[in-house]
């Protein structure tokens, strides 16, 4: 949700939820709701949201390359 950090919270799980993906309206290949890329989006996707969420001391540090 921001450049500055990678957190994985609820509001993850909730946006996930709210962009459903399905056989008949696959996601696209971008989606950024498509955690798994199995192009559904559903209750696995938030599910892998809630089993890897973080916290600001435990999310991704992100760095910046030289």
């Amino acid at each position: 949700n921001s450049a500055r950090d990678a957190l994985v919270t609820v509001i993850d799980q909730l946006l996930i939820r709210n962009h459903p993906a399905s056989p008949l309206r696959p996601a696209e290949l971008s989606s950024r709701y498509d955690i798994n890329r199995d192009r559904l989006v559903n209750a696995t996707d938030v599910l892998l949201a809630r089993i890897h969420a973080t916290n600001p001391s435990t999310a991704l540090r992100l760095i910046r390359a030289p």
